[in-house]
């Protein structure tokens, strides 16, 4: 089960990084924030999230 924990914060942690590159790079090219950077940072938001609770109820 701690495997599984330890699994889903590296895929967390690559997700979170990956995220940062693409924001930071397109925030660069335009001053404007893209309402598509908005959506997949809640569509991040929402399965980190589901992630961890999943974590912590499996892994109590």
């Amino acid at each position: 089960m701690s495997r599984h924990n330890g699994g889903s914060r590296i895929f967390a942690k690559v997700l979170t990084r990956h995220f940062t590159n693409y924001y930071f790079r397109n925030k660069k090219r335009t001053n404007k924030p893209k309402l598509g950077c908005m959506i997949w940072f809640m569509i991040i938001f929402v399965i980190l999230a589901l992630i961890s609770i999943a974590g912590y109820v499996f892994n109590p």
